[in-house]
């Protein structure tokens, strides 16, 4: 897997390309329709791939879950097609920024805080995580013309030195943008198998025509021009007979080559997992051994790859000796997060790391194949470990064999496929001699695991829709740490227990989606009242579902009514808020003669009470609201007509126009709206004044 030569990378000329935002942009656009048609096709065949695969299906058991996958990704598709190119054009923003860790694991605190099972690894992370690897290196080989074209031409765009990996448009962010919008199906790994198929053979392999047209975009467009894509000239080849191209690159659009970004050997990267594998044995076998994770292991290794002595060659790890340094790394997690495992025993698994990192760079197999004996070894010294104590193991048999194992492999220089095998059948005859005091251990914990999986399978499918639907969305941190909190909880809970197609599930992702928008929302204050109330009794509902009750459900009601209140600045109080919906229970129809139409506030028509009611409790009001001013202001504040614009001057922010919408019959207090009806401030009487006196607020003759 290692490139053991130099990489020669073209280099091109790197000083910012005026206008380059605009190309981005355009191609971000054209790209982003093109994926979007595609994908709508493969949904369909998704649909009728999977119902025929029910129809054909053995038994009834198998044909039920093909049905429900099928059903779940019916429900949930819109949700996976919006995910899918919402990355896609996050993509290039951070392209854009220079920050090529698009697919950066990003946990949020509160999962962090409470350690949830969901930062662990389980083996379909790891199979799946294969399947991508498996997909990206094969298109990388199919597209390869057109990303040697890419590279230096999205370099110059960027004005950067890029990988391939970093193009915004490449099969790694096609298929890892994939990967990260199924997250959001409820389905087993069997089906998301399919997925990635179906995705093969009607995305990945339609690429052609939006690869050479962005190439051709970026040529006509005076990026690089003179660079030779071979796959464009075989394609006017085909339309221009009897067409003799020749080579006529002029001398300042030729590209220069040189050892730029090279990738470190095989031969050096064995030294360092050597130096790194004698500290390792050291700290673990001495009197008082350090506990290492997998994580330390990891982060130690890629440190040792920063040293001078490869930094200062330009020298980085290629991207499949990063995917194996990752996916043996995640393989040892498993293992190490798995709580059955003594920790004597995973003491001892702890050496294994770096030889299975070495032997994972020069072969392959071993991590596409299951049946790989390397993984074999793994899988049978953890399966029969299970259940193990030094008071059961009788003159330490069971942990001394698996001792001599351990040290077999992590003394040998040359670890291939035919030295695994050997180890696995001495193994195993050692296992199938020994009388295994262990069994009902064991089968207590295979029965439990399987329970813990479907929670951990649920956990996961909820955090990535949450993650999903909060993604650029500005919320208050008390309602962020709610959904990531309590209603987290719930989810999963409805989740295990039914299905993600059910009533009960949908009903309470729809509360998100209501919940948001209410934020979001510009609507009148009696809508958003509403709103509100129907939200705190649909939030108390799904509370109580997870032992929320009395007094405490009660506070977690009133806290999260409040939040919204000062989400959105309503001036009324908790007990004007309590009313509103028997206030507002009418639903008859605004009356001609009221003050005011709902195009100019948010404050209702039922709010304001007739013309003639106003005028007769503005008049027992006017001299308490007109306190503090003299004749002459109090003559001007008469005169002044609703519809009236002023400019508001605003300190740190742009000063904002709004139009006098209305005049409280009750304080004298003005209301102001902007263009489009929503409420930008209010000012009492004497306080507009001194504004206009001071010139942080000016009357103005028209909008």
């Amino acid at each position: 897997m290692t490139d053991k030569n130099n990489n020669k990378n073209v280099e091109a000329n790197l000083k910012p390309f005026q206008g380059s935002d605009k190309l981005l942009n355009h191609i971000q656009t054209v790209f982003g329709k093109s994926m979007k048609d595609i994908m709508v096709i493969y949904f369909s065949q998704v649909d009728s791939h999977l119902f025929e695969m029910a129809e054909k299906a053995g038994n009834h058991t198998k044909q039920k879950s093909y049905f429900e996958s099928l059903k779940s990704i019916r429900v949930h598709k819109f949700n996976v097609l919006t995910s899918f190119l919402s990355t896609l054009k996050n993509t290039f923003k951070l392209f854009e920024e220079r920050n090529f860790n698009y697919f950066e694991a990003k946990i949020t605190g509160e999962v962090k805080k409470i350690k949830a099972i969901t930062a662990s690894v389980d083996k379909s992370d790891i199979e799946e995580k294969l399947v991508q690897n498996a997909l990206i290196e094969k298109f990388d080989e199919t597209y390869k013309e057109d990303l040697v074209a890419f590279m230096p031409r999205f370099a110059v765009l960027n004005a950067s030195p890029i990988e391939s990996h970093h193009i915004p448009i490449c099969p790694h962010v096609l298929v890892s943008a994939f990967a990260k919008s199924i997250r959001l199906l409820h389905l087993d790994l069997e089906i998301k198998l399919v997925l990635y198929q179906l995705f093969e053979s009607s995305v990945l392999d339609k690429l052609v025509d939006v690869y050479q047209d962005t190439n051709k975009y970026l040529h006509d467009n005076g990026i690089l021009p003179g660079i030779n894509n071979q796959m464009m000239i075989e394609k006017l080849k085909k339309g221009i007979k009897k067409v003799k191209l020749k080579e006529s690159i002029p001398n300042k659009n030729k590209v220069k080559s040189k050892n730029q970004n090279s990738f470190i050997n095989y031969d050096s990267i064995c030294d360092v997992l050597l130096n790194l594998q004698i500290k390792m044995i050291k700290d673990l076998s001495g009197k008082d051994p350090i506990e290492i994770s997998p994580i330390d292991i990891k982060n130690a290794l890629l440190i040792q790859f920063k040293r001078a002595r490869f930094k200062n060659k330009n020298q980085g790890l290629s991207q499949p000796d990063k995917d194996a340094i990752n996916l043996i790394t995640m393989m040892f997690q498993l293992v190490s997060g798995d709580r059955n495992i003594p920790a004597d025993i995973k003491m001892l698994l702890t050496k294994l790391h770096i030889p299975y990192i070495k032997a994972a760079l020069t072969d392959k197999t071993l991590l596409t194949n299951k049946l790989h004996p390397a993984q074999l070894i793994l899988v049978l010294i953890t399966k029969a470990s299970v259940g193990w104590s030094k008071q059961k193991d009788k003159d330490n048999v069971f942990i001394n064999k698996v001792d001599k194992v351990i040290a077999n492999i992590v003394e040998r220089d040359k670890l291939d496929q035919v030295f695994f095998a050997k180890q696995l059948a001495t193994y195993k005859v050692f296992i199938d001699k020994q009388k295994n005091e262990f069994k009902l251990e064991q089968s207590r914990v295979e029965n439990k695991l399987k329970g813990r999986d479907r929670i951990v399978n649920a956990m996961k499918t909820v955090e990535a829709l949450l993650a999903h639907k909060v993604n650029n969305v500005e919320l208050p941190a008390l309602i962020k740490n709610m959904l990531l909190g309590a209603w987290k909880n719930l989810l999963v809970l409805l989740l295990v227990r039914h299905s993600d197609t059910s009533d009960e599930y949908l009903v309470k992702i729809n509360f998100i989606d209501e919940l948001i928008e209410t934020i979001q929302s510009e609507q009148y204050e009696v809508i958003i009242k509403k709103r509100i109330e129907k939200l705190c009794l649909e939030y108390a509902e799904g509370l109580k579902l997870v032992a929320y009750n009395g007094e405490g459900l009660e506070n977690k009601v009133d806290e999260f009514k409040q939040c919204l209140i000062v989400a959105h600045q309503l001036r009324s109080t908790p007990e004007q808020l309590d009313k509103v919906t028997e206030i507002d229970s009418s639903d008859g129809q605004p009356q001609a003669d009221e003050a005011m139409t709902r195009i100019y506030s948010k404050v209702t028509d039922r709010d304001i009470q007739t013309v003639q009611e106003q005028t007769e409790q503005t008049e027992q009001h006017k001299e308490y609201t007109l306190i503090g001013l003299n004749k002459k202001d109090k003559n001007f504040i008469n005169q002044i007509s609703i519809g009236t614009w002023f400019e508001f001057k605003r300190s740190y922010k742009n000063s904002v126009k709004a139009q006098l919408s209305w005049a409280s019959p009750k304080t004298g207090m003005f209301l102001f709206v902007n263009a489009r009806g929503l409420k930008v401030v209010d000012k009492m009487p004497k306080d507009l004044v001194k504004g206009l006196q001071d010139r942080s607020i000016v009357m103005l003759d028209k909008a």
